[in-house]
């Protein structure tokens, strides 16, 4: 970054810290001395409450007490009179001192004119809940200006005379409150003003420090990252300074980084497409082999390789190689690689003889701990014999269209610079294998066998390679390639590609068929064929006749058959299964390691369904309608699958292949009145 860059102004705060945590302190400081002082008035309220109803309640029961001996007396009044005076004297602060008997005539009072009148108490009193124990006939009163405590004067036998009534003005609760309000905001009013004045000596001593960090970041904001702050401060400030000069040490190492990975990101690139013109872009055909490889690498530059090549003398070289090494450096290594064998492939009859030189050519050039495995094989198109030889390379899977077998090839020999000082020539030696007419050949790295599902545990491996490719074996290489990815890229469900992945096929056409008749309906089944695999849509089935319940899930995802009114869609669901069942039963007698491939078509003509299996031949032109008035018929319930398949399609055609493939075709007319035909 350079210094000269160009900075936006830098507009002072219109909020200063300093003022920012006085005014903060300020609010907390006040807020709590708000709620100290309510809720102390607030404490100091109830105990005062308490302490006036006790006191009340106390002196109702020592005046009923003293009254009960005196309304024992002729003239009560002679008694109570002078208590109660002196009672009230004594105390200025009650309101009322009385004592009134049953009758609610006053027998004692501070002013002798009520004594003898008709008793009147204060008005609005209410009975309020207390936390003071009562007993019997005891109440403790309130109104909005007084308390009251009532207590009952009792004959010795127990029974009622009167009553003793004393009450006190809430004006008296009030002015102790006051008081005590007064006293606590002078103290709290001393702790805020304390508060303050420690607030502002602690944030100018606190504020210090930011000065200088303020100047260091503007430094760093205009890239000058290599003047370190001096600060000697030993609180979070210190830390904060001592962090800031970290930081400006790792953005500068950062932006040298980033120069540098820009530096490989073009460099990588440049490899990306040294690896892509070296790898072939369209297949090799002659004399009835075709030839045709994909590749998929886990990084932006991958270690697989793959060529094939005719050589001088009319033969066909092909290899597959596996660098142990990613990116950058397994594309060099791969560049090596390629321009060695164009070098010496023509000088070499020998595949065993050109791994060898290759092994000495590398050596000399790939560090220790480096190394290729690479399958190398020489293809004579004339006689299908193939000479191969693999220097610790994948197995060799080969599939026979005769037999419908797969077949490995497995060698001992180990990888091009793994041992130096021509130890690998011991070690390998040259195999040879025949392709007929209709057989395919795999070769691959080990990133397609070795890919795991999601849970880690289990690998692709060569059983289901082999698989695919019996399944696809009359498709064209590109279409067992596509398949193949496809199957990986289900297998691996979403996960990472972890390392390269690299396919190559060799297929050996079957002969053309001389007479007339057989080539015209070659012509016709090959055009199925193409059709269904340039616009259909297809689902992969096995030999299973439980998988055979995923038929109708599968048509359902169809959009143009779940359109289809009335009965149609049970019905072709029914007719596509008998189909397919009488393969999984008769062609492929139930073998679930066989599959084959269902299609949807939906061509310029009328719609049909093709069904492509390497099952063995049954017989299925020489259909007759079942006769379904014949009792026998009905109740043997089975053989009546080709009547489903011929009453529900408008037509049902069979034929063969190029590589001897089954195929069965079946047209059906969208437009007919299907509830009809359900009916029939």
């Amino acid at each position: 970054m350079s210094s000269s860059t160009k900075q936006p102004a830098i507009t002072a705060p219109k909020l200063g810290i300093r003022a920012l945590m006085m005014g903060v302190t300020l609010a907390l400081v006040t807020g709590s001395v708000l709620v100290v002082g309510w809720l102390q008035e607030r404490h100091t309220r109830e105990a005062l409450v308490s302490e006036v109803e006790a006191r009340l309640l106390l002196e109702a029961r020592n005046l009923a007490l003293t009254s009960a001996s005196a309304f024992m007396s002729e003239f009560p009044e002679l008694t109570l009179h002078p208590i109660t005076k002196e009672l009230q004297s004594s105390q200025p602060e009650l309101h009322l001192v009385t004592v009134v008997d049953r009758s609610g005539i006053t027998q004692g009072h501070a002013d002798s004119r009520e004594i003898g009148q008709k008793a009147s108490l204060p008005p609005e009193l209410e009975p309020q809940s207390s936390s003071q124990p009562l007993k019997a006939g005891e109440v403790l009163m309130s109104s909005p200006t007084l308390f009251m405590a009532k207590a009952p004067v009792l004959h010795i036998q127990g029974e009622t005379m009167g009553h003793a009534y004393i009450a006190i003005p809430r004006s008296y609760l009030d002015d102790k409150v006051s008081a005590s309000r007064k006293q606590l905001f002078l103290a709290l009013s001393a702790v805020l003003a304390l508060a303050v004045l420690m607030t502002l000596i602690f944030v100018t001593r606190l504020l210090r420090p930011v000065a200088v960090l303020r100047k260091g970041l503007e430094r760093i904001g205009q890239g000058d990252l290599e003047t370190k702050l001096v600060l000697k401060d030993k609180t979070e400030f210190g830390m904060l300074a001592s962090t800031i000069n970290t930081m400006s040490s790792e953005l500068q190492a950062a932006q040298d980084e980033m120069v540098e990975k820009e530096r490989m990101a073009h460099e990588l690139n440049l490899a990306r497409e040294i690896q892509s013109s070296l790898l072939p872009d369209s297949n090799l055909e002659t004399k009835g082999f075709v030839i045709q490889g994909a590749h998929e690498a886990a990084q932006e530059v991958g270690g697989d390789y793959y060529d094939m090549f005719e050589l001088a003398d009319g033969r066909i070289g092909f290899m597959v190689a596996d660098v142990a090494g990613k990116g950058l450096v397994g594309c060099l290594i791969m560049s090596m690689l390629s321009a060695l064998v164009g070098s010496f492939r023509d000088t070499y009859d020998s595949p065993m003889e050109l791994l060898v030189k290759l092994d000495e050519r590398l050596g000399e050039n790939m560090k220790p701990g480096s190394f290729v495995t690479m399958f190398y094989g020489i293809l004579d198109p004339d006689s299908g014999e193939l000479v191969f030889s693999s220097a610790g390379h994948s197995p060799l899977i080969v599939y026979r269209g005769t037999s419908h077998t797969i077949e490995h090839y497995e060698t001992q020999g180990i990888p091009l610079g793994a041992v130096r000082g021509g130890v690998i020539r011991s070690t390998l030696k040259d195999e040879a294998v025949t392709l007929m007419p209709g057989d395919c050949l795999l070769q691959y790295t080990d990133g397609i066998n070795e890919s795991f599902d999601p849970s880690g545990e289990e690998q692709f491996g060569f059983d289901r390679m082999g698989e695919v490719l019996a399944a696809q074996a009359g498709a064209t290489p590109k279409q067992i390639l596509e398949n193949m990815q496809e199957r990986l890229r289900d297998w691996q469900r979403g996960g990472s590609r972890l390392d390269d992945e690299t396919l190559l096929v060799v297929q050996r056409r079957r002969a053309a068929v001389d007479s007339s008749s057989n080539s015209r309906e070659q012509v016709q089944t090959a055009k199925w064929l193409h059709e269904a695999q340039e616009i259909g849509q297809s689902i992969v089935l096995k030999g299973n006749p439980t998988e055979l319940d995923r038929i109708r899930p599968w048509l359902e995802s169809i959009e143009f058959l779940a359109n289809l009114e009335g009965a149609g869609l049970q019905l072709l669901s029914s007719a596509v299964y008998e189909a397919c069942a009488n393969i999984v039963e008769h062609g492929y007698q139930n073998d679930a390691t066989k599959s084959f491939q269902l299609w949807w078509v939906q061509g310029s003509e009328n719609p049909y369904f093709l069904i492509l299996d390497q099952g063995l031949a049954y017989s299925a032109d020489n259909w007759k309608e079942s006769n379904f008035e014949d009792r026998d018929v009905r109740l043997r319930g089975r053989g009546i699958g080709l009547d489903i398949i011929h009453r529900v399609m408008t037509d049902v055609q069979f034929g063969a292949g190029e590589n001897h493939e089954n195929l069965t075709r079946l047209v059906f007319n969208p437009d007919i009145d299907w509830n009809l035909k359900h009916a029939s």
